[in-house]
């Protein structure tokens, strides 16, 4: 067996050792590469095995041809401030966690998330850890294999203080009359993507808004338990 520097090493006994051949190293050589090698590089890369993809492009300069050579995917190469494409759900909560507590977010965060959580039922409900916050998802009544978040706290997103989402699934079971409330005793501001959020930017603040928020979610929830009951 040969190392990388040429060496001729044996796996039996007297012969040199099997971990000086490792990492284990692959290069892939082309002139182009299809994005499924490309992705499948660049995850292969994030472990032990040194993976390289390099392509090679041609250009002409007077009578002379240059040879360009990008690099796709190197060991060890990420992306400053970028997480992971793929996370497990703890590796999330962590992530979130030192975000939190890097920026001092966590001592409010952390009074609002419980606040939220206890207006919310004891059982059926999921956490989604993001990169700024959580969202709350509960399954829905009339199809319980589908999960939707309902309601969100963020910190630090968009550069905001912290703030508390109100998600279209929410607002359906809040029905007009109790969103019309909420609206008239708190700006709310439109989310791009749909529904509503309130901005805040301390804990005091969050102590004025907290009785008519919770009080909203307290007629979400009611409604969605008695369009159960009719169904059962």
């Amino acid at each position: 067996m040969t190392s990388r520097n040429g060496t001729r090493t044996s796996s039996g006994g007297g012969g040199g050792k099997l971990s000086r051949l490792l990492p284990p190293r692959m290069v892939l050589i082309g002139l182009r590469v299809d994005p499924v090698a490309e992705r499948m590089a660049k995850f292969i890369s994030r472990g032990p095995l040194d993976v390289s993809v390099v392509t090679f492009q041609g250009f002409m300069c007077g009578r002379d041809r240059l040879l360009g050579r990008p690099m796709k995917a190197q060991p060890g190469q990420r992306q400053l401030g970028r997480r992971p494409r793929y996370e497990t759900v703890d590796q999330k909560r962590r992530a979130l966690r030192e975000y939190l507590e890097r920026h001092s977010y966590d001592k409010v965060f952390d009074q609002v998330h419980a606040d939220l959580r206890q207006s919310l039922p004891e059982r059926g409900v999921r956490e989604e850890a993001g990169k700024t916050g959580i969202g709350f998802q509960l399954s829905e009544p009339d199809h319980p294999a589908y999960w939707k978040t309902y309601i969100g706290v963020q910190a630090g997103y968009r550069g905001l203080g912290y703030s508390v989402s109100i998600l279209p699934r929410a607002i359906r079971w809040g029905e007009k009359v109790a969103l019309k409330r909420l609206r008239k005793a708190i700006n709310l501001s439109e989310r791009a993507r749909g529904g509503f959020a309130l901005s805040f930017d301390s804990e005091r603040k969050w102590k004025e808004f907290r009785p008519v928020v919770l009080e909203f979610i307290k007629t979400v929830m009611a409604n969605r338990s008695a369009s159960r009951r009719q169904e059962a």
